[in-house]
């Protein structure tokens, strides 16, 4: 889904550079390394940190956009969530 996004929003072309392009993004996300010997301990969405640090400064359009979000479905918010953020993962 993030994939889609982003060529929507950038024309394919996130770095601006046309040699460049965002390709992995597993459909099975973190369990992806699973078989690789690391398994998923955690996961921390990269908004929720800025806003739990105090360095999320949204602009108010966004913000009106954004209450938008409690429309999702749960499972729908928790995708949108996950579209940046930090995962940890512990070798198994």
């Amino acid at each position: 889904m993030l994939l889609k996004f982003l060529a929507r929003r950038h024309g394919g072309n996130m770095l601006k550079n046309e040699n460049v392009t965002f390709k992995f993004a597993p459909a099975e996300g973190q369990e992806f390394f699973r078989p690789l010997g690391w398994t998923p301990a955690g996961f921390f969405s990269i908004s929720d940190e800025a806003r739990r640090l105090k360095r999320f400064n949204i602009p108010l359009p966004f913000k009106i956009i954004g209450s938008l979000h409690a429309l999702l479905s749960p499972g729908a918010r928790e995708r949108m969530r996950r579209f940046s953020g930090i995962a940890i993962f512990e070798k198994s």
